[in-house]
């Protein structure tokens, strides 16, 4: 659920209604708040939410929690709240001030002795992106002229390689086809080079038949540093939308039991292991559309714009080895 506060009525008067996070024992629960603005009036209400928002900001409690709790009602989204369940047991009794390089040390030894469902300890990126989020919500809340807050990031680990060749890529979607919906994101994926976010996303608003184009920008979101771009439908990808349009019972190209199919990665996972071939994620089909575009001799200009990299640079230090012409 995106973290924001919202102006509602309750029994006549308008107020503020929010969630906000508690932590009991190592469960970190999400609380609906509600706090009345003593009026009827809408104009007035919306002058007081304005100052209560603003009175907020500049609350005097300086604990970790506190200073989650404001950040997450201004910024959050379900990533960040999923971030939030591992490190707030450890940071959320402590002042904003205590946080340090040792603190930080700790913790990543903490999330070191942890096991996730693979029976492994958690990534160092996936430990960086957490102590990321703490970054961004003590300099939000913290107090003006304070933005010194000593964060220790471990080391990141090599980027991953992996991608599909031509073969492997065969013979999953020989046994991706078993999976409908499965199915349709890996054409959607190779076609696009799109994320995997961006594509189970994809609402059919933004899917232009008559002009050949995709869009893989979601006008609801925010706008994030990965960038996201407009791209030319594949003949192949024409003919597999048009059939996917025609059972269509949601907005979303991706649908399953009437929502979107936000996450394939156990029916990708399934599917790699009955076709024989070794592991790879979701995501390694977008840096396999990326490669084979570049062993087909694309310009490094026109990959990047597909990836909606910033810059050709980005694009170039990755897949330019890839290219016939390196």
């Amino acid at each position: 659920m995106e973290g924001q506060y919202k102006l509602t009525k309750y029994r006549g008067k308008w107020c503020v209604y929010y969630r906000t996070v508690e932590i009991k024992g190592n469960e970190v629960r999400s609380v609906a708040k509600r706090v009345s603005l003593r009026t009827t009036d809408r104009t007035v209400a919306e002058r007081r939410f304005e100052q209560w928002r603003s009175d907020l900001k500049r609350t005097h409690e300086t604990s970790v929690l506190a200073a989650w709790n404001i950040y997450f009602a201004e910024k959050g989204n379900e990533r960040k709240g999923y971030a939030a369940k591992h490190f707030l047991p450890f940071f959320s009794h402590l002042d904003t001030n205590d946080i340090n390089i040792d603190t930080c040390k700790a913790y990543f030894a903490k999330r070191k002795s942890d096991v996730t469902f693979k029976g492994k300890p958690p990534e160092n990126g996936t430990i960086i992106v957490e102590l990321q989020f703490l970054r961004a919500a003590l300099n939000f809340a913290g107090k003006p002229g304070h933005r010194d807050f000593k964060i220790w990031m471990p080391k990141k680990a090599p980027p991953r390689t992996r991608y599909l060749t031509k073969g492997e890529m065969t013979k999953f979607m020989v046994v991706a086809q078993r999976n409908e919906r499965l199915a349709l994101f890996l054409e959607l994926a190779i076609a696009t080079a799109g994320r995997k976010g961006a594509v189970t996303e994809l609402t059919w608003d933004r899917v232009d038949f008559d002009r050949g184009l995709l869009n893989l920008f979601n006008p609801d979101k925010d706008e994030s540093n990965k960038g996201r771009s407009e791209v030319p439908i594949t003949s192949r990808l024409h003919q597999v939308l048009l059939a996917a349009k025609k059972r269509a019972q949601t907005n979303y190209v991706l649908e399953y039991q009437g929502k979107r199919y936000q996450n394939p990665k156990k029916a990708f996972a399934k599917a790699l292991k009955e076709a024989g071939i070794d592991h790879a994620t979701p995501h390694d089909i977008r840096r396999t559309a990326a490669v084979w575009m570049a062993e087909a001799g694309v310009s490094m200009s026109e990959i990047s714009q597909y990836l909606g990299h910033s810059s050709t640079r980005v694009t170039e230090s990755t897949y330019a080895r890839y290219s016939p012409d390196y």
